[in-house]
């Protein structure tokens, strides 16, 4: 799912920043937090769960 790529694509854009020395560790990790909190905010956090469950094999 679309959601889930883009979930990704933060964490890992910012990681490596930090890993590479290009962003502060602690500000690479809350801009993360912030960015996801963008994301599920616009994706609706219950349909957000419903999605993870359902993939997951758990519903």
């Amino acid at each position: 799912r679309p959601e889930f790529a883009l979930v990704d694509t933060v964490l890992d854009l910012h990681v490596n920043m930090a890993i590479v020395g290009l962003e502060d560790p602690k500000v690479a990790l809350q801009t993360v937090y912030d960015e996801w909190e963008k994301i599920t905010e616009r994706l609706g956090r219950d349909n957000q769960i419903l999605i993870y469950r359902t993939m997951m094999g758990m519903d």
